[in-house]
């Protein structure tokens, strides 16, 4: 007999993260967090932190099935690099991600709670480039555009945040 699905909501930790969905977003205190959920949950090989918190991350909801998802997602990226040695997702990668995910979806906002700063603060006043607005200059970088014209693309961005 099948034992119960589980599922954790991870809303709390999302609404805590923002925009901070990188692994290096995280101060020492952040990744102190995640290196412990995975020396005491993924056994003797554990693995990169930088995946797990990937994986959490984007996981507003922790099953076996989002996990796996976004464990295949983030190999499908990884596979694309060169010499990239990523093994396969599997069932069991899956279910052990779970366990560490949902270890994180525990301490971290305790943590918030308990005022750890968790994320690099951002400078009051200063304006930070999104992930499409990155695209946008590297595009214009790779056919060639001139600085002046990243210069005024720039500008635009920075105008339409404020």
């Amino acid at each position: 007999m099948a034992g119960k699905k589980q599922e954790t909501d991870n809303s709390k930790f999302v609404e805590i993260a923002g925009q901070f969905s990188k692994y290096s977003d995280l101060t020492r205190e952040g990744k102190n967090l995640v290196l412990d959920a995975i020396s005491t949950s993924a056994g003797r090989k554990g693995y990169p932190a930088e995946k797990v918190y990937y994986v959490f991350y984007h996981c507003g909801v922790i099953n076996r099935e989002r996990v796996l998802y976004w464990l295949q997602y983030y190999y499908g990226i990884q596979s694309k690099k060169k010499g990239s040695s990523e093994m396969p997702p599997n069932d069991d990668m899956a279910r052990k991600f779970v366990t560490i995910c949902n270890k994180l979806a525990v301490t971290f906002p305790e943590a918030h709670k308990n005022n750890i700063e968790l994320f690099k603060k951002k400078k009051e006043g200063h304006t930070y480039i999104t992930e499409e607005q990155k695209y946008t200059i590297d595009r214009l970088y790779d056919m060639g555009g001139s600085v002046e014209e990243m210069i005024i693309a720039l500008q635009k961005m920075i105008d339409v945040e404020k």
